[in-house]
Formats: C-alpha cells, structure tokens, sequence
C-alpha cells in the first residue's frame, strides 16, 4: 500500500534542483477571465499555475516541503496547498500568485474539504490521525478532531454538520478491525462507530443528493479491493461494491449526480493507468479510458466540458473531452504532479 501515495521517491532531491525558482512570467492578460489550473508538483516543492487556453505553464509558487492536496475556498480568491512533509498549509492568493499565509497544522495533511458555508476548511493530518479545522476569515486553526491513524480520506455532508473520513486500520472506539469509514459531529466532536469498508480507501466524496457515500478502495488484496463502495448515509452500510480498473485513487462526481470519474492509477510498474467512467443509474462501468501511467487526481472544467487528469510518473496534465470523447495533448509538468484545483479569474 502507498502511504500515502505512490509518488514520495528519492528523485525528489534530483528535481529540486532541476525546477525553477518561483516565478511569474507575466503571462496574464489583464481584465481578460482565464481559467487557470494549479497542481501541486509534489517532489519538485511548488505550484504550477497552468493557463488552460494556452495549454503553457504561466507561474510557479514555491511551498513547504512535498505539497500533496490542493483546494479552492469557493467564493473566495483563496487556494490552500497542504505539504505533507511541511505539515504546513500554504495560502495562495489567486490574483497576485503568491503566497499569503502559512498555517501550521498536524503531520502529513494529505486531504482538504471546504464547508458548505465556505467559512471552513478542514484538513485530513495522515500522520498524526487528525482532522484540523481553518477559518477562513481568520487563516488560523480553531479545532482538532481526533479520528485515528493512516487517514487518506475526507468528505462532508451537504448541510455542513458531519465529517466522512476514511482511514487504514481503525480508530480508538470504531470498528474493532478492517479499514474503517467514520462520521464526526463538527459541532461535538463525537464519532459515530466505524463502518468496514474495504482494502485501503483512498478517496471519498458524498453524493449531490446527500444521501450516498462513494468510497475507493485502492488496495490489490483484502477486502473488496480495486473497486468503489457505495455508502447508504442513512442506515450507515455498504450497499453495493463496483469493481474498476487497479489501484482507483483519485474520484469526481459530476454535479447532477449522473456520472462518477475514477482515476485507476495502476499497480506500481505497471505503467497503465485508466478512468472509469460510471454511470450511477446503473452503478456500473460505462465506458474506461486508457490515459498515461498513473493519474491521480481529477477535476471538471464545466465552461470548457472537459476532465482533467493529473498524471504522476507521466509528469503531465491532460484533459479528455466530454463531448467529443478524446483526450487532448498532455502539458508537461515537473515533480511527479498530484493535487488539482480549477478556477476562473480575471488577472487585474
């Protein structure tokens, strides 16, 4: 099992060396919207700011050390970068490119969701077994939830009041074995008792009705590996398994419910790696995609109808179009590429 993925390698130290210094080629046209995807380059230490028109890198950040998990505060300029090794959240700011805030949290953020409000974000700290609570409107921690060790996994509900974290092994007072998914009062702090889920869950998102909980399970043996678990909120059990492509890590789903994205990363040195396309009606694979040798993480640009993929040992990012159902050149990356956030702005 990777923990908590597959792209912590000694070429890390290689690649440091190599990348550029942080910088910001002037790219952007000013009161011109663009949309711009950041991803996290894991072992190069920085951000790179793609221009999605141009298909060329326009900026890269600097950060704390093997930056993993990358999100948009929604409604806000706002993007957080969680370093692993760092244990540190950077704050981006959007508009200038550059890093605003740092915030110290548990060991090995590896996870981010905002609350529904946009007032919170919650971090998942793999290492210490946490989930650390970040007001927005301040950039400091206000909580710190004890959920258990080897976390991977975060999800919130749509009214904002229950937390989904998915670790390997289970927490003190959950279930008694396995790889366990547990639900946090934000308000009290309490955990509702573990639920078993599978082999090594990697990703977590809840349904846009509110009702369901996918789950990937991205371990090759055990329970239920390699495949998908479907959660039922309100009775708290598994009600059906999906099986995908080999080690599903990354996972998106679109906004109306429909269609769930899954990026099959592949075993390590199989250099073959796949989405699974799944049609939620049917709760069965549609159609997969063979895409580079191990993506990741996934996002949907709506204005331009594509999915995007980052790609680790390929080193890029590439897109496969929605309507045409192709997949578009790959742009090339640096240090073994893993988080992704898209957003849409106006360079002033």
């Amino acid at each position: 099992m990777r923990i908590p993925n597959k792209i912590l390698i000694a070429c890390a130290c290689l690649l440091s060396l190599v990348a550029c210094k942080a910088s910001t080629p002037g790219a952007l046209r000013k009161n011109v919207p663009v949309e711009l995807a950041f991803v996290t380059e894991t072992s190069a230490n920085k951000v790179a700011v793609v221009n999605l028109s141009t298909a060329k890198v326009v900026a890269t950040i600097r950060v704390p050390q093997e930056p993993t998990p990358i999100l948009q505060v929604p409604g806000t300029n706002l993007v957080m970068v969680g370093s692993y090794k760092g244990n540190k959240i950077s704050v981006i700011n959007t508009k200038t490119l550059k890093v605003i805030r740092s915030i110290k949290v548990g060991n090995g953020p590896s996870a981010l969701v905002s609350a529904p409000s946009n007032d919170t974000v919650y971090v998942f700290n793999y290492v210490s077994g946490t989930i650390s609570a970040i007001s927005v409107p301040t950039l400091t921690v206000t909580r710190t939830y004890q959920v258990g060790i080897h976390s991977r996994a975060l999800a919130i509900s749509q009214n904002g009041t229950t937390l989904y974290a998915a670790s390997y092994g289970s927490p003190s007072g959950g279930a008694p074995f396995g790889d366990t998914l547990v639900a946090i009062d934000v308000n009290s702090g309490n955990l509702r008792p573990g639920l078993v889920v599978g082999f090594s869950p990697c990703a977590a998102v809840v349904s846009p009705n509110g009702s369901d909980l996918i789950v990937t399970l991205d371990g090759s043996q055990g329970m239920n590996g390699n495949s998908v678990a479907l959660v039922d909120l309100a009775t708290w059990t598994v009600v059906k398994y999906l099986t995908v492509g080999n080690d599903p890590s990354g996972l998106l789903s679109s906004p109306d419910g429909s269609t769930l994205y899954v990026a099959d990363s592949g075993m390590i040195g199989e250099n073959q790696g796949w989405i699974s396309i799944v049609n939620m009606h049917t709760f069965r694979v549609s159609r997969p995609i063979r895409v580079g040798n191990d993506p990741w993480r996934l996002a949907l640009d709506l204005t331009s109808k594509r999915l995007y993929i980052v790609d680790a040992d390929s080193n890029d990012l590439r897109y496969y179009d929605l309507e045409s159902k192709k997949l578009g050149r790959p742009i090339q990356l640096f240090g073994h590429p893993h988080g992704i956030s898209i957003i849409r702005t106006v360079n002033k």
